[in-house]
């Protein structure tokens, strides 16, 4: 494949960690340690996507909630 004819498809993750969005930071904080994860996406209720929790480069603690 080229870069012209490669898919976002290809070169997603497939399965995917998420977090709903009543949680605490707390377990989004544990959640992203433990998998190695930077950006997490945050769902509702119904699974659709709500935003997405992010970490500092520096020290790995969630530090900013995308909307």
């Amino acid at each position: 494949m080229t870069e012209a004819t490669l898919r976002v498809r290809d070169v997603m993750s497939k399965d995917v960690a998420t977090i709903e969005r009543n949680e605490t930071l707390m377990v989004a904080d544990d959640v992203m340690r433990l998998g190695r994860i930077r950006h997490l996406p945050v769902v509702d209720a119904d699974g659709a996507l709500a935003g997405i929790a992010a970490t500092s480069a520096a020290d790995g603690a969630p530090t900013q909630i995308l909307r």
